[in-house]
C-alpha cells in the first residue's frame, strides 16, 4: 500500500486519515517490509507491515514506544522476552516498550 492509498482529510486535530484495509485482506500486498506509515502525527506512529510466509523479523528491543501487532492475513508466531503465542487472523497483541519481540510468518 503506498503513501497515496491514505485520504487524509482536514486539518490539525480535526484531521482523520482512512486506509483501505481491503487491500491488505485481497492479498495484494507483496514483499517484506513496511508498505504504509502515517506520516500526519508525531504523537503516534502506526506502519503497516507485510510478511511473506516463512519471513521472519528478526528479536530486536524497542524502548521508544509500546506496540500493538493486528494480523489481518496469514498466520504466525510471536515471541515476547522468550514467550512464544501463536498469531491468527483478527488477533490483537499488545507488546509493552522494553520487551524483546520477534515476529516469523
Amino acid at each position: 500500500m503506498r503513501q497515496q492509498d491514505s485520504q487524509p482529510t482536514g486539518s490539525g486535530p480535526g484531521q482523520i486519515t482512512t486506509v483501505a484495509l481491503d487491500l491488505v485482506a485481497g492479498g495484494r500486498l507483496e514483499g517484506n517490509g513496511v508498505h504504509w506509515t502515517l506520516d500526519e502525527s508525531e504523537d503516534l506512529n502506526i506502519n503497516l507491515v507485510h510478511l511473506d510466509a516463512y519471513a521472519e523479523i528478526a528479536p530486536h528491543t524497542n524502548t521508544a514506544v509500546d506496540v500493538v501487532i493486528v494480523v489481518l492475513q496469514g498466520t504466525g508466531r510471536l515471541a515476547v522476552d522468550g514467550m512464544l503465542e501463536a498469531l491468527d487472523v483478527h488477533t490483537l497483541v499488545h507488546v509493552a516498550r522494553g520487551a524483546e519481540r520477534s515476529i516469523h510468518a
